[in-house]
């Protein structure tokens, strides 16, 4: 019994093993190509380094100050009120724009009509009696023997000047004298001027940038009703270092960035340099003046300003990016012929951007400028991306 288990456990196994064995080479011959497919092959790994290049030229290299500031108008005006009165129409408003003689504010009239009229009576009244006494009125006697029986003494300042004023008068103007006419017309011409201030203009083209009156407000002769402001040509105020002051020069251009309008690159020039030191904080001020055709820029607004201090035309520039320091001297890679080669350099003036280079490269030489750092000479490269 027990050999029977065993002969039959034998054919068992053997069936399997001739199984496995037929689904194997069926497997192995049934697609050649699947098979030699399936096969590992080496790929060879690309030890070339990833570079991004430009070609090297000449510009000019302009050295900047930089520094900050705030907007401010140029021209700013207030509307005051020139004579007290209460305000009949306010016919402006916050941020409208006004062309220049626009009526801003009118004031009630009534009182400045009156005083108006009541001068016009009283001129009226002084030039009936200037008449009369010019033309019609006739003299009392010679007026000599007049002033001698008044006592006049001819050693006496005040007579002797009292008597040549008299005497260098003529008839009408001693009847101008006697009648007020002058100080009348006086009188009438401020009245008149009075009622013409009750009329508040706009001074020039603007925005109105404050109304500080309101409606029916009555106000007195000084109070400021209302501001305007021109944005046609603006001012910036900025601080630079005393240690950077010697760069600055009247006339020199600026580029303006500001925090409100960041895609508009706005432009100026310096028309006025403070000539005293701050002594606690050791900045000078610093003017710069802005057209502005296009209202875009605002009072108050804040910018990052530069200063052109000063252009060095035609010069070989690279980025600064571009240079590296080995074995305490500046160093350059460029690309040739699938390698990066570096070269010892000089420099010469440089900005925040760019440096100059006096020697060790020349123009159109084909500069690497990243990817860099870690590159040894005559390394094989690969250029990624292209700049020129």
């Amino acid at each position: 019994m027990k050999d029977k288990v065993l002969y039959a456990i034998i054919v068992l196994l053997t069936i399997l093993l001739v199984g496995q064995s037929q689904i194997a080479t069926r497997f192995f011959q049934a697609d050649p190509v699947e098979a030699k497919d399936r096969a590992a092959k080496p790929v060879p790994a690309d030890t070339r380094k990833p570079v991004a290049v430009m070609e090297v030229n000449k510009g000019p290299l302009v050295r900047q100050v930089i520094a900050h500031g705030y907007v401010s108008a140029t021209r700013t005006a207030a509307i005051t009120a020139q004579v007290a009165a209460r305000i009949q129409r306010l016919l402006i408003e916050e941020g409208d724009w006004v062309e220049q003689g626009d009526v801003a504010v009118e004031l009630d009239d009534e009182l400045l009509r009156i005083a108006r009229h009541q001068a016009q009576e009283a001129l009226d009244q002084a030039l009936a009696q200037y008449a009369h006494l010019a033309f019609f009125a006739r003299d009392r006697g010679n007026r000599a023997q007049v002033l001698s029986r008044l006592g006049v003494d001819s050693t006496n300042a005040n007579d002797v000047a009292a008597f040549r004023l008299i005497f260098s008068k003529s008839r009408k103007e001693l009847a101008a004298d006697q009648t007020g006419l002058d100080e009348a017309r006086l009188r009438l011409k401020r009245a008149e001027l009075e009622l013409e201030h009750a009329i508040l203009r706009a001074p020039f083209a603007g925005y109105v940038a404050e109304v500080a009156a309101d409606r029916s407000d009555f106000v007195n002769k000084g109070d400021v009703v209302a501001r305007i402001v021109s944005l046609d040509r603006l001012h910036l105020e900025m601080e630079v270092l005393e240690t950077q002051l010697r760069h600055i020069r009247l006339g020199a251009k600026a580029e303006i960035a500001l925090a409100a309008l960041p895609e508009k690159v706005v432009r100026g020039r310096v028309v006025a340099v403070n000539p005293t030191i701050d002594a606690e904080r050791r900045t000078c001020r610093v003017r710069i003046e802005i057209d502005n055709p296009d209202r875009a820029v605002r009072p108050g607004m804040f910018a990052d300003v530069r200063v052109e201090a000063a252009r060095y035309p035609d010069r070989l520039l690279v980025p600064r990016e571009a240079l590296l320091s080995r074995n305490d001297r500046k160093i350059v890679f460029v690309y040739e012929g699938g390698r990066a080669k570096w070269r010892y350099v000089e420099t010469g003036e440089e900005t925040d951007a760019q440096v100059e280079v006096r020697a060790g490269l020349a123009a159109s030489d084909t500069l690497i400028t990243a990817g860099h750092f870690n590159l040894a000479h005559n390394a094989q490269v690969i250029v990624v991306n292209e700049a020129f």
